[in-house]
């Protein structure tokens, strides 16, 4: 017997709880008992009925206050309804827990992430109730929804969830599928409970698949992280250690197997342990031969599995002892057990071991000459074999399918992805294509604002320069007049002594035109010229051109006016 973990969520949070399952192949059962442990555990079982109804009474009144008082609280009537769901699912009323789950889902206001945990323990019921297709439909739509919140925590247990329900269908590729994609999100996560789950989930595939190195190495990583934590959980542990010993058959290491056992037989208290233990301890010492040993624990399992009102684990304790009772010539007492374990295999739904319990019937019939029941069992077996069949090229069809779109959607993912890469690189060429034009703009603008700067910067330069130049010439040309100006006063000066000492009566009129003459030498002009080219470049030259019939007085005279002298200025000179 294995035993399989499943992930709950509860109202409030969500949290790994532990699910007992059957295992197809290697079969195993419930626990060691003591003297009346099952009227004890049947009391035991009365009470927590009672104390359960309790509770949904009190729920009920609460939802019913609600309502007469109208009062709208979606979170809490939502929360109210799952919490009496789960009490039914304990108490295996799965209809009823059916019922007040969807009757949670017609609350308006609910957030998707509430809508998903409610679709996952619809799924877990679905599971519970042997309808493993309608389990694993809910439980699609639970991932859907947290995949659209971003809660990866979410779908990882629901993805075991699922597995799980894949698992009980003998769909181990599936189930496998889900459980590693449920570790790849959790191992990066501080979940180390999730993380030893995954891992002894893996490592009942692993065993189904005959893959038994990898099945002990994920068994012993999942014992040594549930040992290593800070609070160690005693349950967990144990049930990590009977997934372990179911190993050790295989590998012809039975001896450690039963050592775990006995160990676990004396040091637990958990009845799904017991169990588990005394089914494996039967199924070792049936496979030994040792009818007796296998017998008793057989009995156990039986005993416990009826007390617990676990059904599968008391059709596979009726199959294990009937099937025992055959090889020991017990025939009547076999096919009675064999025949309790058919009836309540087919109420279930449980195929597999219906196929099993089948086999076994035709045998024992045969043993005992009962050909025409021998008969009828053997058409029955044919029928759910090829069922069976049918099943398994629907489900080799249903993985070929799936694999096919995996494949097709992840050449999209990398098809998108290459875009995404292009487009980024394509966005970072652009940046930096945008960075360098901006750098050579600022550069060029730069560099012509320089440039700009430098060649205002000499205009200005050789425009004062200028301006010194005109200035420095005009003052020239102001000195130069005024020297002429002087030396004409001197003349005239002197002529007026000279008139006066030589004949002031008599002076004729070549003296007086030469006296009154003003003194202005070629020379005088020659320079005043010079500095009038610096200040009116071509001026003279393009007079000159224009009236080439001038005198030189009138020349002269044209560029005093040019330089706006006075007309006393213009006689003097």
């Amino acid at each position: 017997m294995h035993l399989i973990f499943e992930n709950h969520f509860s109202v409030s949070l969500n949290r790994f709880s532990l699910f007992l399952f059957i295992s197809f192949s290697y079969i195993t059962t419930l626990r060691a008992s003591k003297p009346n442990s099952g009227k004890l555990l049947s009391t035991r079982h009365t009470q927590a009925v009672i104390d359960s109804n309790i509770k949904i009474a009190n729920y009920k009144t609460q939802i019913e206050y609600y309502q007469v008082n109208k009062i709208i609280n979606p979170v809490k009537i939502v929360n109210i309804n799952r919490k009496i769901a789960n009490i039914y699912i304990q108490q295996e009323r799965y209809d009823t827990a059916l019922y007040f789950l969807k009757e949670g889902l017609k609350v308006n206001s609910i957030t998707k992430k509430t809508t998903g945990e409610i679709y996952n323990q619809i799924g877990i019921v679905f599971g519970r109730k042997s309808n493993y297709s309608m389990g694993i439909n809910y439980f699609n739509k639970a991932i859907e929804l947290f995949k659209v919140e971003g809660d990866s925590i979410a779908v990882a247990n629901t993805m075991i969830n699922k597995g799980v329900n894949y698992y009980k269908q003998g769909f181990y590729d599936e189930a496998l599928i889900n459980y590693l994609s449920a570790f790849r999100i959790i191992e990066r996560t501080t979940d180390t409970t999730g993380i030893a789950n995954c891992l002894d989930n893996m490592s009942i595939i692993y065993q189904e698949q005959k893959k038994y190195d990898q099945a002990l190495k994920n068994s012993n990583q999942a014992l040594s992280l549930r040992k290593s934590m800070k609070f160690p959980n005693k349950s967990d542990i144990e049930h990590s250690m009977v997934n372990l010993a179911t190993i050790y058959p295989y590998i012809k290491e039975e001896q450690n197997a039963i050592i775990i056992y006995e160990n676990l037989l004396k040091s637990s208290v958990d009845a799904e342990i017991l169990s588990a233990v005394n089914m494996n301890l039967g199924e070792i010492f049936y496979t030994r031969k040792d009818y007796k040993r296998a017998i008793d624990y057989y009995k156990k399992s039986l005993s416990m599995a009826l007390a617990s009102q676990d059904k599968f684990s008391t059709i596979v304790a009726k199959e294990n002892l009937g099937a025992l009772y055959k090889e020991t010539g017990q025939l009547k007492l076999s096919e009675r057990l064999l025949v309790e374990g058919l009836l309540l295999s087919d109420s279930i739904k449980a195929m597999i071991l219906t196929e099993e319990i089948l086999f076994e019937l035709v045998e024992v019939c045969k043993l005992t000459k009962q050909y025409e029941k021998a008969l009828y069992y053997h058409q029955l077996y044919v029928a759910i074999k090829d069922t069976l069949f049918n099943k398994e090229k629907h489900r080799e069809l249903s993985v070929l399918q799936a694999k096919y779109e995996t494949e097709k959607k992840s050449k999209e993912i990398v098809e998108i992805k290459r875009k995404q890469e292009l487009s980024k690189y394509n966005q970072f060429k652009w940046m930096v294509g945008s960075v360098l034009l901006f750098i050579i703009g600022l550069t060029v603008f730069l560099h012509q604002f320089n440039k700009h700067k430098r060649e205002r910067r000499l205009f200005d330069m050789r425009e004062n320069m200028l301006k010194n130049d005109l200035k420095r010439v005009k003052q020239l040309l102001h000195d130069q007049l005024l020297k002429i100006k002087e030396k004409n006063a001197l003349i005239t000066s002197l002529n007026s002594s000279l008139a006066t000492e030589i004949n002031p009566k008599g002076s004729n009129k070549n003296l007086d035109a030469i006296l009154r003459m003003k003194i202005l030498t070629l020379e005088d002009w020659k320079k005043f010229k010079q500095h009038f080219e610096v200040l009116y470049p071509n001026f003279i030259h393009n007079l000159r051109k224009k009236y080439n019939t001038l005198t030189v007085s009138e020349e002269r005279l044209i560029l005093l006016l040019k330089l706006k002298s006075s007309s006393n200025e213009i006689a003097d000179v």
